[in-house]
């Protein structure tokens, strides 16, 4: 019986600890959803405080990480430069990623959600699973 209580406790904090909060909810679909969410700025005391702050998983599969994923590489692209963006950059505390990509031939860009990049040093995709080819 205790083991079951474990092993329940432990599957609702992994179902609900990553949904998404009205805040960011909020953040993600505000204005028009298919165009690019500002970057947020160190020189913005607000905004810092977002950037340097502890970011969460995100689910792969929910409508928001979605919505989100496409404003990031939007936002990417309307910099005119750069190599990749993490949500944090557009004010949403996930670990979520675009990322242009140079470890393989025709794979232009890829998304990395909820992954840790165990080593500092590591220089390709190779440890980490794409959630989708763009």
């Amino acid at each position: 019986m205790k083991r079951i209580s474990i092993l329940f406790l432990l599957f609702s904090v992994f179902v609900f600890s990553q949904k998404y909060t009205k805040q960011e909810v909020s953040r993600i679909t505000e204005g028009n959803i298919d165009s690019a969410l500002p970057i947020f700025q160190t020189s913005d005391s607000l905004q810092h405080a977002v950037l340097v702050d502890q970011s969460i998983d995100a689910k792969p599969k929910d409508q928001y990480t979605k919505i989100l994923v496409n404003r990031m590489k939007l936002a990417l692209i309307s910099t005119g430069s750069g190599v990749g963006i993490a949500a944090p950059q557009v004010g949403i505390n996930r670990n979520v990623i675009w990322a242009k990509r140079f470890d393989k031939e025709g794979h232009l860009s890829g998304i990395l959600i909820s992954d840790k990049i165990e080593d500092q040093r590591m220089r390709t995709f190779e440890k980490v699973e794409l959630y989708k080819e763009l």
